[in-house]
């Protein structure tokens, strides 16, 4: 058998028993899907990474796939979401200017 032990998407496993094998799943608790969903943003966010061309897409329907159930699972709206990203953009900004920060030097 090869281990997975990984978050899947919900229609995996009929992918899975089409091809002839079993899956073998178990249902995760509330903190377990929660511990999980965040590694798979990771896993996700990796593969953004790595992404190129057309993958890129494909890789970011993933992210946002990953955060819409995070959002579920802290009972944030989508909409909320947006006014604390507004509010931060509006004290920090946002990432149009493309600036890289070197460092910061001390006055004297």
């Amino acid at each position: 058998m090869k281990e997975y032990n990984k978050l899947i998407r919900d229609r995996v496993v009929e992918s899975v028993e089409k091809d002839g094998r079993n899956a073998i799943t178990r249902k995760l608790d509330t903190q377990e899907y929660t511990d999980e969903l965040k590694k798979k943003l990771l896993e996700e966010v990796n593969e953004l990474l790595n992404a190129h061309g057309d993958a890129i897409i494909e890789e970011m329907a993933d992210v946002y796939e990953v955060l819409e159930h995070l959002l579920a699972v802290y009972e944030i709206k989508e909409d909320d979401l947006l006014i604390v990203k507004a509010k931060k953009a509006q004290i920090k900004g946002k990432f149009k200017k493309r600036l890289f920060l070197i460092g910061v030097v001390d006055k004297e």
